[in-house]
């Protein structure tokens, strides 16, 4: 199961995750937030993963989908909320190569100078 919070604020649409983000968890997750991207032309997300327990392969191939959104529309994907877990899994899946890991969803206002 996976519970998610939506929020924008200046510009940024902050994403917080609670539950499993998986295969059987992605689609209604998937078609929230492609949605707002397209209609909304969106650039820069916050994904707050502190209360993810646990994250799949497709899971991670999500993220990573949303971060290929954000740079075509000339925006960032962040990350918070990395768990030591989490890490692992998402260094051994090279996704924090491309995705900015910061400690705050406040931190992502400074980082785009909003």
């Amino acid at each position: 199961m996976l519970e998610t919070m939506l929020e924008y604020r200046k510009g940024v649409l902050f994403v917080r995750l609670d539950g499993i983000l998986s295969k059987d968890t992605i689609r209604e997750l998937n078609e929230k937030i492609i949605k707002i991207i397209n209609d909304d032309k969106m650039q820069n997300i916050v994904f707050n993963i502190e209360n993810l327990r646990q994250i799949d392969f497709k899971g991670i191939n999500f993220i990573f989908y949303i971060y290929e959104l954000c740079k075509k529309n000339k925006g960032i994907l962040f990350l918070c909320g990395i768990t030591s877990d989490m890490k692992k899994k998402l260094k051994k899946n090279r996704v924090l190569n491309y995705i900015k890991e910061i400690d705050s969803e406040l931190e992502s206002f400074e980082l785009i100078k909003v």
